[in-house]
């Protein structure tokens, strides 16, 4: 009887024309460089093709929108006579909606043409005329416009803004021709400069910034100059910058800067966990405006189970001239490692010239006092130094980079106040992040050279010589376990060093990331790397969590030749950011 009944019912759906609901959805003849993706993300029909009834013959009706969605977005990147046919075509299990774009051809700029009413225009034309020969695409059009409104704008004209654009389409010639209708607007000089919302902040700190004065023409580049450096002191919430005219003129405009203050004072935590030398605490209390003029003391710390570090700093922003920083401030910290138990004070003073924007170059006398016990023999040091670090980057992000390069260069002259030697520490360390797949993958490169030159390796502190290993080193090998040791295998460090790393980084998600990285390197006896101390090389995969403040990491590394007596079969890190 409940077979009679399931029978029946089967055949009454099937009288009734039931589909289970579903299909799929193929887009096809797709020019090179147009991605297919995007031009499903377009289509309602795609997003629904799991729930929708495919037995259903208005679903071309249904959907039309979406071939003229398609349509125009193909018109936007330069196809200007594509179309895009829809038809419901039969499949191997659900039927199919295909979506067949036509008539693909790519059309290029002609010419580009600028007027800008009647008034004489000292310009030398829109940035947008290198656009001549290029594919037709609107956001390149359009990128050209904005960029032409900024060329008045360099030129004095602050109140220049785009009336229109016209696009003239031919179709036999498969060019388009393009002309910007500019209003530029008067030209015009700085009148005065008011400052708005400020509580702690002095006023005349923020007029330290202003790279102009009443009289000079305006240039949009200096506004702009002015907003990025305020928001580099790290004191304002909010900034905003406001251009009138001046009643009564017509070549004087005034500048509002408009300030919301942050709170002067934070607290910081931070954890961590490395396998080799256990869990891991930093803190961090800063003040970032001490007198009023941005003056920022930190007092912070770092504490793990064989290592401590307090540190305080007070750094004065143009102390000496505009494009100079002074610090000054003290170290002290006690390491209780495999290659040596250090204790040490340090205290240095240090100027930071503002080359450029991407370059950093930090200088200035320090002075230590170390005790360090190594392979069994107890030595102190005073030393003076004065170490030079040059810095350039162009990488999109300093926690979480996916593109661009960074370079750092140490020289660390030092000479033994006791001893009446010198000698000299070099450090360089290049790194370069391609995009290999948009952002979502990432291959980073980082090599690092050291080398100690000027005395023997006995007259050299442990804690300043190098070795290898580490999660910032060769991940899957212990901290500093990596490089030269004596007959009765305790390490003693070397005068050079060569690591390197690469990464590649695939983020799933917005939140989640993998990494699997490939790490090697060594420190060597000799100034020179040598290389006849093993190259020890170590492989593993990574976690990564993206927060606000920066990645989550946590990596797990394999010693590829592992030193069975010495090394574990893997190391485990969890620490905050990537590891270059």
């Amino acid at each position: 009887m409940i077979t009679l009944l399931l029978l029946s019912g089967a055949a009454g759906c099937s009288h009734l024309g039931f589909t289970p609901p579903g299909y799929d959805v193929r887009v096809e003849q797709v020019p090179d460089g147009v991605s297919v993706k995007e031009l499903e993300s377009l289509s309602e029909a795609w997003h629904d093709r799991e729930t929708a009834g495919a037995g259903d013959e208005r679903l071309v009706i249904r959907y039309h929108m979406d071939a003229v969605r398609m349509q125009r977005y193909l018109h936007s990147l330069g196809y200007y006579s594509a179309g895009v046919d829809m038809k419901k075509a039969p499949g191997e299990k659900r039927p199919v909606l295909v979506f067949t774009v036509t008539n693909a051809i790519l059309y290029t700029i002609r010419s580009v043409e600028l007027e800008a009413g009647h008034e004489p225009v000292q310009t030398e034309g829109p940035a947008g005329i290198s656009l001549a020969g290029q594919p037709a695409e609107a956001d390149a059009i359009l990128a050209a416009g904005r960029a032409s409104i900024r060329d008045f704008r360099e030129q004095g004209y602050p109140f220049a803004s785009m009336g229109r654009r016209t696009v003239h389409v031919y179709h036999d010639d498969r060019v388009v021709d393009v002309i910007y209708h500019v209003n530029p607007g008067s030209r015009m000089r700085y009148g005065t400069t008011s400052i708005e919302g400020l509580k702690r902040v002095d006023e005349p700190f923020v007029r330290r910034f202003l790279s102009w004065k009443p009289g000079d023409r305006y240039r949009q580049s200096d506004v702009d100059e002015l907003g990025r450096r305020l928001g580099n002191t790290g004191l304002f919430s909010f900034i905003d910058l406001e251009r009138q005219a001046r009643t009564g003129t017509v070549d004087e405009v005034d500048m509002t800067i408009s300030l919301q203050e942050r709170r002067s004072r934070t607290v910081s935590l931070g954890v961590g966990y490395q396998s080799d030398i256990g869990a891991e605490v930093t803190g961090d209390w800063e003040h970032r405006n001490l007198f009023g003029s941005a003056e920022k003391l930190s007092i912070g710390g770092r504490y793990a189970e064989e290592q401590w570090l307090g540190r305080i700093r007070l750094d004065i922003p143009f102390a000496w001239r505009s494009r100079h920083d002074l610090a000054f401030g003290m170290t002290w910290s006690e390491e209780d490692s495999d290659a040596y138990v250090a204790r040490s004070r340090r205290l240095f003073s240090e100027i930071n010239h503002r080359v450029g924007r991407g370059w950093s170059l930090r200088y200035g006398p320090a002075v230590k006092q170390s005790n360090v016990d190594q392979a069994g023999s107890e030595e102190g040091y005073l030393q003076a130094s004065f170490p030079v670090r040059v810095s350039w980057g162009n990488r999109d992000d300093g926690l979480n980079p996916t593109r661009g390069t960074y370079s750092s260069l140490q020289v660390e002259p030092f000479y033994d106040l006791e001893e009446n030697y010198a000698f000299n520490k070099l450090l360089l360390t290049p790194i370069v992040y391609l995009p290999v797949i948009e952002d979502r993958v990432t291959l980073g490169w980082r090599v690092t050279v050291g080398s100690l030159a000027g005395t023997s390796l006995d007259g050299i502190p442990g804690d300043e010589r190098f070795y290898a290993g580490g999660g910032q080193s060769i991940r899957g090998y212990a901290y500093q376990s990596v490089g030269p040791r004596n007959e009765d295998g305790e390490l003693t460090g070397g005068k050079s060093l060569f690591e390197t790393s690469l990464e590649m980084r695939w983020r799933l998600a917005d939140r989640v990331g993998l990494v699997g990285f490939l790490d090697g390197g060594s420190s060597y006896e000799p100034e020179v790397s040598d290389f006849e101390e093993s190259f020890q090389w170590g492989a593993g995969v990574g976690f990564r969590y993206f927060t606000g403040v920066g990645p989550i990491r946590a990596d797990v590394g394999f010693p590829i030749n592992r030193r069975p007596e010495i090394d574990n079969t893997f190391e485990f890190y969890v620490s905050i950011g990537q590891a270059f």
